[in-house]
């Protein structure tokens, strides 16, 4: 088996771009098979004057600011994942920290202008 590049395991590629797109734009292939499209991540730090904004997304990914087109938040993908508490050991806290780190670093990347 050949090994993966690091896009194809990264964290927002395997939980974000099935909706989001790779690109972010919101035009994963998901997408239409959703009721609300999905959100451009691209424009999170236009919308908010130029200004990334790392705690709100921070918060959206572990479940303190719901986003009603997520779901329930009682969904494994999620408390598996991403909830800081989740796992039986401190390990599993660190490693759901890194991989939201690496969503919210990737996110930012995404970013650009609304001229764009």
């Amino acid at each position: 088996m050949a090994a993966q590049t690091e896009p194809e395991r990264s964290p927002y590629r395997r939980a974000c771009a099935p909706c989001h797109g790779t690109d972010g734009r919101g035009a994963g292939p998901a997408a239409k098979a959703l009721l609300a499209p999905p959100a451009d991540l691209t424009l999170l730090a236009a919308r908010n004057g130029g200004v990334f904004p790392r705690d709100r997304i921070v918060a959206t990914i572990v479940g303190e600011r719901t986003i009603p087109a997520h779901g329930s938040r009682e969904m494994p993908v999620w408390s598996i994942r991403f909830e800081p508490s989740s796992g039986a050991t401190a390990v599993a806290s660190v490693v759901a920290q890194q991989r939201i780190d690496a969503i919210v670093r990737e996110v930012e990347a995404l970013q650009r202008t609304a001229s764009e």
